[in-house]
């Protein structure tokens, strides 16, 4: 990259919209790099990435695909090598998106081992994972391995479309009938069940191919039935699952690293989240957004906060939009309110991330924790982007939470008029007022429900018990 800027001197003043920030993280930033290769300028979009990042810019999901695509057409292998590493130091590289991208470009040049890797190591696929990696060994005259892929895949899409539809015994059924199961249909599965909510069947399914069929799992399985031990809060599946990894030789996986972290974090046994995370090889920015949260959600604020400050002390490591969603919803949990606001107000102005609307529902969440549900609506109200049902459920939640029936009255009327037909809304709301004990307010909401024949949508829980 040095020798390409050396040959072409940057001249960004040709081209008017493109604008340079020193910025560490900038929308802009992307943008100007997203002009310059979509107008054929990857020479002058390899030069500004380079220039960007030794003044400590960190690329993320948006801008890897886009300056991948400029090397591709560059037919320069080794500025894609130097822009994987990247992704890797960022912690992007498990990314759907990049991976994608870099998938396209190592089957570009015949790298099939990396492709191969970069498959295998993804947490999630898609579509264009699977053209891209079938693509990639057809070029290269790889015909037998290229459509045992290709079928692979429709199985695995026929038992995902079925099994995320809502269809997973009909998803089960084919399964069954299948006269041979890779792991490919294997994973579709235990994913599928994970994703409807039946996290016990997939832990049954992760154990039964063992047993079986003797597959043995792969990252991807993985992270699906660390999932479903976080879903279970079950600490003791979640063990086995630990016990595995180091067996298998997985524990040098960043993104499995980071689900046990997150697993352990969920079962409530933050000694076992922490020890992980202090192993852990490389720690990328997903290993330490996911203790934060577990810090966060099992209620040590402050605790999370101090690690949110020492990840900003790491050079090679800049949060993104998902650190500061844990980072607030810490400072929720902790009534933090202060932290909160500071942290908010930082995202935009320290590191050019724009809140979404999970960053928004967080702070609704946070000033109602703290029982300030006036500044809470007009916190709603001021808004630039209009809230959705997830920030009066917040607001719902925490008057359920301090026991304010008045709270609570505003913003399911206000929720009413987004989803006038859920049926939880009354109940939640007949609960908060039996907490209180306004029992005529909850005779009134009973009967109202009896009339429009409302019913409470079913619950499940899982309890682990010991033996």
């Amino acid at each position: 990259m040095t020798a390409l800027l050396k040959r072409h001197p940057p001249n960004y003043t040709r081209n008017p919209l493109i604008s340079f920030h020193t910025q560490p993280r900038s929308q802009s930033n992307n943008t100007s790099i997203k002009t310059l290769v979509q107008g054929g300028n990857f020479i002058e979009a390899l030069q500004l990435y380079s220039k960007l990042w030794n003044h400590g810019f960190k690329p993320d999901n948006f801008t890897f695909p886009y300056i991948l695509k400029a090397s591709s057409h560059l037919q320069n292998p080794c500025m894609g090598l130097l822009l994987h590493s990247h992704a890797i130091k960022t912690g992007f590289d498990s990314n759907l998106y990049v991976g994608n991208s870099l998938i396209l470009f190592h089957g570009q040049f015949g790298y099939l081992d990396v492709v191969h890797q970069l498959f295998e190591d993804m947490p999630e696929r898609n579509i264009v994972t699977w053209t891209g990696v079938i693509s990639a060994f057809i070029q290269n005259d790889r015909f037998e391995d290229g459509a045992e892929l290709f079928r692979a895949m429709r199985i695995a899409a026929l038992l995902d479309v079925y099994a995320k539809c809502g269809h997973a015994n009909f998803a089960r059924q084919h399964f069954d009938e299948l006269p041979w199961r890779n792991l490919v249909s294997w994973n579709a599965m235990i994913s599928g069940y994970n994703y409807n909510g039946n996290a016990q069947v997939s832990l049954e399914l992760f154990v039964d191919m063992q047993r079986s069929e003797k597959i043995q799992p792969d990252s991807f399985t993985i992270v699906a039935v660390l999932s479903s031990c976080s879903s279970l809060a079950s600490s003791r599946g979640g063990k086995e699952i630990h016990g595995y990894v180091y067996r298998a030789g997985f524990e040098r996986e960043n993104f499995i690293g980071n689900g046990l972290i997150d697993m352990y974090g969920k079962c409530g046994d933050m000694e076992l989240a922490q020890r992980v995370f202090n192993e852990m090889l490389e720690r990328d920015v997903n290993s330490w957004t996911a203790l934060i949260s577990c810090y966060g959600l099992n209620g040590h604020g402050t605790k999370a906060i101090a690690i949110f400050e020492r990840m900003k002390q790491t050079a090679s490591i800049t949060p993104n939009s998902v650190t500061f969603i844990a980072v607030l919803t810490a400072c929720s949990h902790a009534c933090l309110l202060q932290d909160g606001f500071q942290y908010f107000k930082a995202m935009s102005s320290n590191f050019g991330i724009e809140p979404a609307m999970k960053h928004y529902v967080c702070m609704v969440d946070m000033l109602g924790r703290a029982g300030q549900f006036s500044e809470a609506l007009r916190f709603i109200n001021e808004m630039p982007i209009r809230p959705d049902s997830r920030a009066w459920e917040a607001l719902i939640g925490a008057a359920s939470i301090r026991g304010d029936t008045a709270a609570a009255e505003i913003a399911s009327k206000c929720l009413l008029e987004l989803e006038p037909e859920n049926p939880d809304l009354d109940v939640q709301l007949s609960n908060i007022h039996a907490k209180a004990g306004n029992w005529d307010h909850v005779a009134k909401i009973r009967g109202r429900m009896r009339s429009n024949k409302l019913q409470k949508s079913p619950g499940l829980s899982w309890i682990e018990t010991l033996g």
